[in-house]
Order: structure tokens, then sequence, then C-alpha cells
């Protein structure tokens, strides 16, 4: 009675929607590999997840068994529909000619997927600028790049929380920064104008010494990824202490402080250096900030005139 009412349902396929019944034998094994293999991923994402204490380290098996799980899915469906090619090399020739007719743009966003997983320009968790957008990678897909999107300007280093989607073809199309592998650090500058009036030997003293306050603590730290890097990589400067430049403004003289810091802390960095320079400048009545003002100069009491009368 059962084979009866299968033939029956498989007539009914066959009449209505077409499907010859070889057909509908393909689509039904079709679908119980994708069942099984679904099941079979979930539970080994299961077992991982309590396994693994590590976050990174699940999420990368997890995309690991997600790549097999559609590896053996287009091997074996393919046997299914294509039981008559012989050769595997064959039917992958074919798939692979179909899709790069029909579909240029995601085919250029796989061959980037694969030249980030071999070369492995960044890794996920890294700070990375690629073109003009600037993040943390939270995901590294077949066919896009997931961030966390970074501001700029006033906002530089700080998240925005919006997540950006950029396709993985950027890879060979746009410029890409790592800020954190072979050399994790960046050099920052900090400007201020003090008045002409001022001591602005002083005032340098002071951004040198806090200067030095603030990067010494990672002298030994960039000498070391300085090491590590240089091994592959050529590097021109060798010399990480900060520096304080002066130079003449329309408004007083400007004193800049160029330092070394980790990305991820620099706006923090920034915000304890200005604290101190605030704190000191304060503190020494010999130093005033300079800013834009007008002045009105009157030249017979002030200028030569008066000096030659």
């Amino acid at each position: 009675m059962r084979g009866i009412n299968l033939k029956l349902v498989s007539k009914y396929v066959e009449e209505t929607l077409f499907i010859t019944p070889q057909y509908q034998v393909n689509i039904l094994k079709s679908l119980l590999i994708v069942l099984v293999l679904i099941i079979i991923r979930f539970v080994i994402v299961r077992i991982a997840d309590k396994r693994f204490k590590n976050q990174q380290t699940f999420y990368r098996f997890q995309k690991s068994t997600n790549y097999i799980f559609w590896l053996f899915l287009l091997i074996l469906v393919g046997r299914i529909w294509f039981h008559g090619i012989q050769s595997l090399a064959t039917f992958f020739g074919l798939v692979s000619a179909g899709i790069a007719i029909a579909l240029k743009d995601p085919l250029v966003n796989l061959a980037g997927w694969m030249f980030i997983f071999w070369v492995k320009p960044f890794d996920v968790g890294e700070r990375i600028e690629v073109g003009d957008v600037k993040g943390d990678v939270i995901d590294v897909g077949a066919f896009q790049i997931s961030l966390l999107e970074i501001g700029k300007g006033a906002n530089a280093e700080v998240h925005t929380g919006r997540i950006i989607n950029v396709p993985n073809s950027v890879v060979f199309t746009k410029s890409l920064a790592n800020y954190d592998k072979s050399f994790p650090f960046i050099w920052d500058h900090l400007k201020t104008q003090v008045t002409f009036e001022s001591d602005w030997k002083i005032a340098k003293e002071i951004f040198e010494k806090i200067g030095e306050k603030f990067s010494k603590k990672y002298s030994e730290q960039e000498i070391n990824h300085f090491k590590r890097a240089s091994k592959h990589l050529f590097f021109s400067f060798k010399d990480f202490s900060p520096v304080v430049n002066t130079t003449i403004k329309d408004c007083g003289i400007e004193i800049s402080l160029k330092y070394m810091v980790e990305p991820r802390i620099k706006r923090k960095m920034r915000t304890a250096i200005w604290e101190e320079v605030l704190t000191e400048f304060a503190g020494n009545p010999s130093i005033d900030f300079a800013y834009p003002t007008q002045r009105f100069y009157n030249n017979l009491t002030e200028g030569k005139v008066k000096a030659s009368a």
C-alpha cells in the first residue's frame, strides 16, 4: 500500500510540476544529504563550543567547519546530479567555467577570500584600513569582510558602533594597512602654540619630559617588535624615541611632539599627555597658549616714528 502511495505521489508531482521520477529521486537525495550534513555540523559545533575556552579559537573552528560543510555538500550533491561524469576534476572544471561566465564579481570576491586565507594579510581581531574604511576585523566570509568601524577626525580610534561589510575583491584593488601585524605601533603627532612672548624653551622642555614619560614604558616592546618585523620587512627608521620640534606660525611658536603609540590606546594616551601639558603650563607663568587674536597697532606711539623722535 505504501509503495502504491509513493507511486501516486510521484505521478502527481510529475504531472503537476513536470519533474520526472529520476529528478525527484535526485532532489530527495540532495535534501537528505543537506539535512545530514547540517545535523553533523550542528553537533560538532555544539561540542566544540563546550570544549573551546578561547573565543577566537572557537570562531576559527566554526568557520573551518562551515567551509568543510560546503565542500562536502558540493561534492556529494554534484555527484548525484552529474553521476555520468567520472572525473571529479572535469566536474569542477565545468562548474568553474559556468560561474566565471555568469558571476564575475562573486568569483573575484571568492578569489579575494582565497588570497586572504592563504597569504593572511590580516586576521580576525586585527585593525585594518582598506581604501577609505577603517575598523577591526570581526568576520571574514567567502564574499565579504565585516569590520567594526573606527571613526576619523575627532573620533579617531574610537568605535562608531557600525558594522561595515567590504567585498573581498578590495584586497586586489585598494590599498591595505594593517595596524597589528609585524609592527603594531604608529607615530602620533601632538601640536600646540605658545605666544611669542612665552619662554618657548621651557615649553619645549616640558614637552620633551612628557614625551619621555609616556613613551618610556613602550621602548623595549617597540624594539622587540621591530627586530621581529625587520626579518622580512625593511624599515628605514631605527630611532623610536619621542621627538619635539619647534616652528614659527602666524599666531605664535608651534611646538610639536612625535611619539610612538599602540593604535588602540592612541586616544587614551593623547588625553593623558594633554592633561599633563595643561597642568605643567598652568603652573608656569612664563608660558601662555597662543590663539588667533586681533590687535590694534598705533605706529605713532608704538612704532619706529616714536623711537626716532
